[in-house]
């Protein structure tokens, strides 16, 4: 398993030097910081990593897929702001997972499922990359016990078992969108 060090955290929300890495960095070694890139399937360690915290997400992605590596980095910058929050991510093709990823009806990457205290059923599940703020609002009213879709037309993804012509595709479609 990987985990996103305070630092890393830090260095993805921008705070890179002086009195601002310092405030940023300190309360995030005040808590555990769950980044971490689940590996192996076992369905103790998934349990385990959901009740981590008061409310996780698991972020189903494969390799290539243009928005993932965003929705990644939306995660940990919500991590970086709610410390009741922590985030997984998931190969979704990878054997184990890819089973996980169909009884939970993966089609696109990023896939975000929400959980709340441990629960084995996501809360909430959203397709396709998501702002920061979007997230950060999903989680706060998560912690609330609210179960609502954040308001805005569908957002990008990729779909799933894509052979590396349509990754390419979504990889174009991914780069004209943030021009």
């Amino acid at each position: 398993m990987v985990y996103a060090t305070p630092e890393a955290i830090c260095d993805i929300i921008g705070a890179k030097d002086g009195e601002e890495r310092k405030n940023c960095v300190k309360p995030l070694r005040d808590f555990e910081t769950i980044t971490e890139s689940l590996l192996d399937y076992t369905e103790k360690d998934f349990r385990k990593a959901l009740a981590s915290k008061p409310v996780t997400a698991v972020i189903w992605a494969q390799p290539d897929c243009p928005f993932c590596e965003e929705e990644i980095q939306a995660m940990v910058q919500v991590m970086g702001k709610v410390p009741e929050f922590g985030a997984f991510t998931v190969d979704c093709n990878e054997p184990g997972w890819d089973k996980r990823a169909d009884e939970e009806k993966v089609v696109k990457t990023p896939t975000i499922s929400f959980y709340r205290q441990g629960e084995a059923s996501a809360a909430l599940v959203l397709e396709g990359r998501r702002s920061p703020n979007d997230v950060e609002a999903v989680v706060r009213r998560l912690l609330k016990g609210e179960t609502t879709h954040p308001q805005g037309a569908a957002e990008q993804a990729c779909p799933r078992d894509a052979g590396m012509a349509e990754l390419l595709k979504c990889f174009k479609q991914a780069t004209l969108s943030n021009t």
